[in-house]
């Protein structure tokens, strides 16, 4: 077994419940003794995973890797709050109202650090409001975001 069947095999369930639950990371390490540690990070489409939902995923995963006799450990959990933004659907499952603080590559209007409310997720870029003003922050300039509690 080679870690892109694996690769496959998850990204086959995730495929097959699009719409219910999101594939977010995906980590696979394995041992000398050939046992693979799968870490998968999961949400919905507009956030709000439960740890039941985890559970379940978590089950589903077991058994099918059972079914195909692979040595491995499985772990699903939700991203968690103080995870970082990277993509338009992280930032799609803001919940409205949360602040949110962003490390730039290149400033703009003359700031490197900004901290805003979300207020819209466009193709390439964020719209956040910082003291009642609108700000546009690229996808390709952010060193980091995360959400402020």
């Amino acid at each position: 077994m080679t870690e892109d069947k694996i690769f496959m095999i998850i990204g086959t369930l995730f495929n097959s419940i699009r719409g219910e639950f999101e594939l977010v990371d995906l980590k696979i390490n394995q041992d000398d003794k050939g046992c693979f540690a799968i870490y998968i990070l999961a949400d919905k489409p507009q956030g709000g995973i439960t740890l039941d939902d985890c559970t379940s995923l978590n089950k589903a995963f077991t058994k099918i890797f059972e079914k195909r006799e692979i040595n491995c450990a499985v772990s699903v959990s939700s991203p968690g709050v103080d995870r970082p933004l990277k993509t338009s659907n992280d930032f799609s499952r803001v919940l409205p109202g949360v602040k949110i603080k962003f490390l730039l590559k290149e400033k703009v209007n003359g700031e490197t650090e900004y901290i805003g409310t979300l207020k819209t997720i466009c193709l390439d870029k964020v719209i956040i409001n910082t003291n009642n003003e609108y700000e546009f922050i690229y996808f390709d300039n952010i060193i980091k975001a995360v959400q402020i509690l």
